[in-house]
């Protein structure tokens, strides 16, 4: 009791200071006492009846207290004010990253949405031969992805989108199909340098540049085609790099060396084909090998092989020829039987047969040859008839007619007239084959076969045959080097016709 009592009266002698002080300082508020001890033993002083304090000493307790509850209060509220907000906030972010999180799920989806689109639905398509809605899934997949914020997976998409939209504008003969691949090859070649490890942008890089090269090709300009090749294997070696053993980067460089052996093998450079050619086609049999049930690669290297017999049959060396397209038909007509619907597998077909025939042609056997070329000629008619939009069937079905008339020419006059009368006819028919590039050619052949079996008087054959000459000579430059065998054989007819 007495140590309290003491510590009573100090407080008191502290309060009775402070409260002069106060007034002293004329009553202002930050002379007030501050909550804490100092303030719980002033209202304990003022509480007590036996303690005496003046009334100004009173006032100033009192005084303190209300500042202090005062003070209490607001920090209450500040603080509730301060929790209030820290909750708005915590909610308004667990809300925003709620809606992020949906709108990158829903992103991702549409994106999904539109790589399934643009790889198994097209190969779907594809394989049906089903140009039109190719076009539609094309151009509907680049337009929502325009619509999207640009980073590198929607470029890449977007890249796609284009490279497809010219593929299928090239299959069918129109001519913007180059302002597809240049728009492809230009985000490309933004992705690489962006980041040159990019594997998939290396890859989309080489199938741009592919596509450049195949429309410079198909307009006769090698020197283009070479250019853009040249930038495809340069695309495909450097993803190789990036993917050692990878099957898919293989099978790019043995496409790539296949271009270049295409060019080479063009312009008789006959020794770098055959090793291009030979490269590109152990490539894929490696990969074959480790993807037995690779339709594809089995397709590509049927491809290959009938390439390779190309080569042999230009040395002349017509057996390795004929070896090299034997080989190729089993890997095909196991492509047609196990995949009937896939309607790419019977137009490889029929072509590696026109291959065969010609070389069964040129080694005294027209008999094969003539059933070769009926097989290959009513399966790409077939083909044709299925979708009129595909020019590139219709093209090959008008060739295989040609072809056919010319073997049957030395057998059966009669029957080769009527095969070429029904080409002449359906080439004047409304058809894609109006847009394709080497049409006129095409027809100039075509008039040359019909005036070699022709039964007209001599003068009316010769006439014919000058006008087939002008016309030849008169054919765009871009088809001009397609033009000089032909040109050369009317030529000859026409010697032979004086003589």
């Amino acid at each position: 009791w007495i140590a309290e009592n003491r510590r009573l009266l100090q407080a008191r002698a502290r309060l009775a200071a402070a409260s002069a002080r106060w007034q002293a300082e004329g009553r202002r508020r930050d002379f007030l006492l501050p909550g804490g001890s100092q303030l719980d033993d002033a209202r304990v002083l003022a509480r007590d009846a036996q303690t005496a304090l003046d009334d100004a000493t009173r006032e100033f307790v009192t005084i303190s207290l209300r500042r202090f509850r005062r003070q209490r209060r607001r920090n209450a509220f500040a603080l509730g004010l301060l929790l209030v907000c820290a909750f708005a906030a915590v909610a308004a972010g667990v809300l925003a990253l709620q809606a992020r999180a949906e709108a990158d799920r829903h992103r991702a989806e549409a994106e999904a949405l539109v790589g399934y689109m643009l790889g198994d639905l097209t190969e779907r398509l594809r394989g049906l031969g089903r140009l039109d809605v190719l076009d539609s899934v094309g151009t509907a997949a680049l337009d929502y992805l325009r619509a999207q914020p640009e980073d590198a997976s929607t470029q890449l998409l977007r890249l796609r989108a284009s490279r497809q939209i010219g593929e299928i504008r090239f299959a069918r003969g129109a001519g913007d199909a180059v302002e597809a691949f240049m728009h492809a090859h230009a985000l490309a070649e933004q992705l690489v340098q962006r980041d040159p490890d990019d594997a998939a942008a290396w890859l989309e890089l080489g199938n741009a540049a592919f596509w450049r090269g195949q429309v410079a090709y198909a307009l006769g300009d090698a020197a283009t085609a070479a250019r853009h090749w040249q930038r495809y294997r340069a695309a495909a070696s450097r993803l190789v790099a990036l993917r050692p053993g990878d099957s898919q980067a293989t099978l790019e460089l043995s496409y790539a060396l296949n271009n270049l052996a295409t060019l080479d093998f063009d312009a008789r450079r006959l020794e770098p084909a055959r090793a291009r050619f030979g490269e590109s086609a152990r490539l894929k049999r490696g990969v074959l090998q480790r993807r037995p049930g690779d339709a594809a690669v089995a397709a590509d290297l049927a491809d290959s092989l009938i390439w390779q017999a190309r080569v042999e049959e230009a040395v002349p060396d017509l057996a390795a020829a004929e070896a090299y397209q034997r080989d190729a038909l089993p890997l095909l007509a196991a492509l047609r039987r196990d995949h009937p619907e896939d309607r790419r597998w019977p137009q490889r077909a029929a072509l590696a047969q026109q291959h065969l025939a010609r070389t069964r042609l040129a080694r005294g056997d027209t008999a094969e040859a003539v059933q070769l070329l009926e097989s290959a000629r009513d399966a790409l008619a077939a083909l044709a008839a299925s979708d009129a939009s595909n020019s590139e069937w219709n093209r090959d079905a008008f060739v295989a007619s040609l072809q056919l008339g010319a073997a049957l020419a030395t057998v059966d006059a009669i029957h080769a007239r009527a095969v070429l009368r029904d080409t002449e006819a359906r080439s004047a028919s409304p058809s894609p084959t109006a847009d394709l590039p080497d049409l006129p050619l095409l027809r100039l052949l075509l008039r040359l076969r019909q005036a070699q079996l022709s039964a007209a008087a001599p003068a009316a054959r010769a006439a014919e045959l000058d006008a087939i000459v002008a016309a030849l000579r008169a054919l765009p430059v871009a088809l001009s080097a397609s033009a000089q065998p032909v040109l050369v054989q009317a030529l000859l007819v026409r010697a032979e016709l004086a003589a």
